[in-house]
């Protein structure tokens, strides 16, 4: 966690303030023999993937006093003890979250969410925006980060499980015999049928080309949908040879 008002300071930013070139700073592990254990760093243990931060404002204090001994040196508290475990009370709305951070922030405030969900939510694109995770507030080489304060509003405002426009049936629904015909299904649809009304004699691989682009679906899916529109529409199936 980067508690809140704080400017991280990533390895590269470290290496510029103590005057060392980045591959030394980084090869030589510096800031094992450089900090001390007041300096704390924000990454979470146990971090997968750790990108290495620390707060810019002790940094800069502990390189003016260097020469001095540890235990004479006047370095900044942060403003949580520790970054790693903070007190609730300690919460702030501006504090930066990572992935796993900002699944813990929402199931201590109560939300539904599952670990599982919100990991399907961060994996999916920004422009998903019925099923995917708030864009991040800042990202640092690949690591992103939330405020809690958007995860939280992020959190009120989604949608629950059948209330998406692209859903099928809504949840607790007692229709359970109907097919779970999609919105964005019908549309896929109706772009297949219209293709076979404009151009009937446009050959079958350039139809299913033609509907895996504009549909984004995959070739396979588009030959299932175009099959379904020529049914509709009571076209017979192509001759073997316009299937080649």
């Amino acid at each position: 966690m980067i508690p809140a008002g704080r400017t991280p300071a990533t390895v590269e930013r470290a290496a510029e303030i103590f005057g060392k070139s980045f591959n030394y700073f980084q090869n030589q592990r510096l800031w094992e023999k450089l900090f001390p254990a007041t300096i704390k760093a924000f990454h979470r243990a146990g971090a997968q993937r750790i990108v290495r931060l620390w707060d810019e404002e002790q940094l800069l204090a502990l390189a003016a006093q260097r020469e001095l001994p540890f235990d004479q040196q006047d370095i900044p508290v942060l403003p949580v003890a520790d970054p790693q475990h903070p007190k609730p009370a300690e919460y702030q709305d501006e504090d930066l979250l990572d992935v796993v951070e900002a699944w813990e922030a929402l199931h201590e405030a109560g939300s539904k969410i599952t670990q599982r969900a919100w990991n399907t939510y961060v994996s999916r694109a920004d422009d998903a925006r019925e099923t995917s995770a708030p864009a991040p507030d800042l990202e640092i080489n690949g690591s992103r980060f939330w405020y809690r304060k958007t995860l939280l509003d992020w959190d009120k405002t989604r949608m629950g499980r059948g209330e998406s426009p692209n859903a099928g049936r809504k949840k607790g629904s007692k229709d359970t015999t109907g097919p779970r015909i999609r919105p964005t299904a019908i549309a896929r649809l109706a772009a297949a049928e219209g293709l076979l009304r404009a151009l009937p004699n446009l050959p079958q691989a350039e139809m299913v080309k033609a509907i895996a682009t504009t549909q984004n679906v995959t070739d396979r899916q588009a030959l299932r949908i175009l099959h379904e529109a020529r049914a509709n529409l009571g076209l017979p199936a192509p001759s073997p040879t316009e299937k080649k």
